[in-house]
Order: C-alpha cells, then structure tokens, then sequence
C-alpha cells in the first residue's frame, strides 16, 4: 500500500508533463459539492500522481495510478484492470498526521502510447469511509494527461 507521508515524488523534473485533473467531491448525505483542480500533475515512464487542494484546507489529498507496463499497448481500458494498477485516493489531515487510502470502484482510462509520446484521459470514482459522520464519493471526471519521453 501506497504511504501517503510520501507525498512529493522525489523523481527527476525531467519527468515532469502537462496535465488536468478535475472533479467533485460530493458528502453523500448533503447537496455541497466540492470542486477540485489538480496542483501538479507529475508522471514517471509508469506512475502518475495528482495532488489536490481539498476537500478543506486542512487536508492534502492525491489521486495516484500505475500502469502495469511502460510499453502498455494503447487502448481503453476499464477498471478494474491488471494494465491499471493501484488506483487509489489518498488523504492526509494535516493537524494529527493520520492518512487513508482508498482504491478506486469505478472507471476507465484511454491510453496513446507512442515512442515519443503518452496520453492518458479518463475518469475514476471513489467512496470513503464515514469521516465526521460524513462519507465522500470523490469522482475525478476528467483526467488528461500529455508528455514526451
């Protein structure tokens, strides 16, 4: 399981691409909805991580994923699936250190993956445990994600 406390991938900025990520995060027992944008959007040869401003100030939350290969052959894909790997939603309280993690229920991805290029889109859905008397359904509705090797 991915350990939340390393939140700043400490790879290369040469591995660093342009990127989008945005979504709700939706208390399942309220109307409010909570919209985020991506802060970075960071990929290695395999592993994509997005942190988030949200749901409040006082926590850090990041979407992450692995693809099963460098050279994953391009397609859609749906999850759950062993070419994806670790999808998962993290979030991290800042005041007491505490972290959870949560694996994605749903969603699809679409991959181009060139010799010189990789293109990720899609979307992912979530639902945490009860924090606060209040459960979330995260869906991050669109991803897109552009780089160069």
């Amino acid at each position: 399981m991915t350990d939340i406390k390393d939140f700043e991938p400490d790879e290369s900025e040469l591995h660093a691409t342009t990127g989008e990520m945005v979504g709700l995060a939706i208390p399942m027992r309220q109307g409010l909805a909570l919209h985020f944008e991506s802060t970075f959007l960071y990929r290695s040869a395999i592993h994509v991580y997005a942190s988030m401003e949200g749901p409040e100030p006082a926590i850090l939350s990041k979407v992450e994923f692995t693809l099963a290969e460098a050279n994953l052959p391009s397609g859609t894909y749906t999850l759950p699936s062993d070419k994806i790997k670790n999808v998962l939603y993290a979030i991290w309280w800042r005041g007491d250190g505490a972290s959870k993690t949560y694996y994605a229920k749903s969603g699809q991805f679409v991959l181009i993956n060139r010799w010189s290029e990789l293109y990720l889109a899609g979307n992912f859905k979530f639902e945490t445990d009860a924090v606060d008397n209040t459960a979330y359904s995260v869906t991050i509705n669109k991803f897109e994600l552009r780089g160069d090797y």
